[in-house]
């Protein structure tokens, strides 16, 4: 919460409600530019202790609409040129016309992982990693899906801290 006036007196009030900042008109940009970074500061924040606190559900888009799927339904997605495949649970598939980086951008990093520039997994259903033909994951429902050379190290390293939590 961010208060802008053209009253001092209220500055008080803001402080009750734990605002984040009280700006007084006429506006200073610099003040203006400090609060913004504050308030990005405050976001990353909240987003690093609980990306699904706010938000519970992901909005997929469709050509008449969009419908909402809990983050924990899906298995994998494939990106395909300017389309992703959302491989859900219930042996359910949904194409959409987003890349797989809006999805990389949307989905939570202490759950999904890119381990390929086609792939995002969900690491809830993570099987077993083997290095046979380069390095590979299989997810609990038989998937078996490449992973990229450059990743394999971060990817071994997110999957026991994933595990560990």
């Amino acid at each position: 919460l961010v208060f802008v006036t053209a009253y001092e007196e209220y500055a008080i009030d803001a402080i009750k409600v734990n605002a984040i900042d009280y700006l007084v008109k006429p506006l200073n940009i610099g003040e203006l530019q400090k609060c913004v970074k504050r308030l990005r500061k405050k976001k990353d924040e909240h987003a690093q202790i609980n990306p699904f606190k706010a938000k519970t559900k992901v909005i997929i888009p469709k050509a008449n609409g969009f419908i909402t799927l809990d983050p924990d339904d899906i298995i994998r997605l494939e990106g395909e040129d300017c389309y992703t495949h959302l491989y859900l649970s219930e042996n359910r598939k949904i194409t959409v016309s987003k890349t797989l980086k809006d999805f990389e951008r949307m989905l939570a990093e202490e759950t999904f992982f890119r381990i390929h520039k086609s792939h995002i997994i969900n690491l809830k259903y993570f099987k077993e990693f083997t290095h046979l033909d380069g390095g590979n994951a299989v997810l609990n429902d038989g998937t078996k899906l490449e992973i990229s050379r450059r990743r394999q190290r971060e990817f071994i390293d997110k999957v026991k801290s994933f595990l560990s939590k």
